[in-house]
């Protein structure tokens, strides 16, 4: 190789190991990494410390649990027997306060509409949502049982609600 291969291999791998996906999947992936829930939250915490300028949620779950999702940053199917589901959702752009009506008004509506599938329930409340002139950055339905997630909650925009096995996680935005 010359210098210029060189420089680029470098680069090329450099951009490889700095980014927010390779940061989640090393985390998930660590030998002895724990729960879920571990997973998630060290994942999380280790992309608030890799970039601060954006809120972040992080779900693990069991490989083929389960889960529905409108929207989302990144997603890996059975990565070291997890899936793993990842939002990237800018501070600026994420709605820094919302009134409890609205919150009260999401969670009225996941009440209603989880029953069925994830898919079911993920279209059932994009829609319901939508008709209500409730707006979000997205959204995920999971196998409670099978899965969990850690997120940055300093948002009052964030619903997090359990129905019917399922769990619901929103981010509203105003």
């Amino acid at each position: 190789m010359d210098g210029k291969q060189i420089l680029l291999f470098a680069s090329m791998w450099t951009s490889v190991l700095c980014s927010w996906e390779s940061t989640v999947l090393s985390e998930v992936c660590k030998d002895g990494a724990g729960s879920n829930l571990q997973r998630a939250h060290a994942s999380m915490m280790a992309l608030i410390d890799f970039d601060d300028d954006y809120l972040w949620m992080v779900v693990v779950s069991n490989n083929n649990a389960g889960f529905a999702t409108s929207g989302h940053s990144g997603y890996w199917n059975n990565i070291c027997g997890k899936d793993i589901l990842v939002w990237r959702i800018n501070k600026e752009h994420a709605g820094s306060v919302c009134s409890s009506v609205l919150r009260e008004r999401a969670k009225f509506i996941i009440n209603r509409e989880t029953s069925g599938s994830f898919a079911t329930s993920r279209d059932n409340i994009k829609r319901r949502l939508a008709s209500a002139g409730i707006n979000h950055d997205g959204f995920v339905v999971y196998d409670s049982s099978q899965g969990d997630h850690a997120a940055v909650k300093y948002t009052a925009c964030f619903v997090d609600q359990a129905e019917n096995g399922k769990q619901i996680v929103i981010f509203l935005d105003n």
